[in-house]
């Protein structure tokens, strides 16, 4: 994914990409039902925005297979 903001014509500089995760602030808050849910906190100035949506979309995508992995074993149905 590719988020272009200012100028289209600017030089993009690409940065080496860093092994292993991305370090991404985050909020531990409660939601209305009284469950821990996780925020992940992006500055929108930053010059690693795009990496920081990126490991925030991969953590999210991971989360959801989880559940739904979890919740197949439950019902007994085996997942592909």
């Amino acid at each position: 994914m590719k988020i272009a903001i200012g100028d289209p014509n600017a030089t993009v500089v690409r940065r080496a990409r860093e092994k292993g995760r991305v370090p991404l602030p985050s909020k531990r808050v409660r939601n209305a039902g009284g469950k821990l849910e996780t925020l992940y906190v992006l500055d929108v100035n930053a010059e690693t925005l795009s990496a920081d949506l990126h490991e925030a979309f991969r953590r999210n995508v991971a989360r959801a297979r989880r559940v739904n992995r979890a919740a197949f074993k439950a019902q007994g149905i085996a997942a592909e």
